[in-house]
């Protein structure tokens, strides 16, 4: 098996859940993002 290394930093996305309310703030969740957090993932399901 090949060994993969991703070089960059972990970022924290955040996705809006659902649009303004009347008070003018959005609601939003936090994910795990970062292009080499992607990367990392998607190879480590290829397995």
């Amino acid at each position: 098996m090949k060994t993969v290394v991703c070089f960059g930093e972990a970022l924290i996305d955040f996705q809006p859940v659902s649009g303004p309310d009347p008070a003018g703030t959005t609601t939003y969740q936090q994910h795990a993002g970062g292009a080499p957090a992607n990367v990392a993932v998607a190879v480590a399901s290829l397995g």
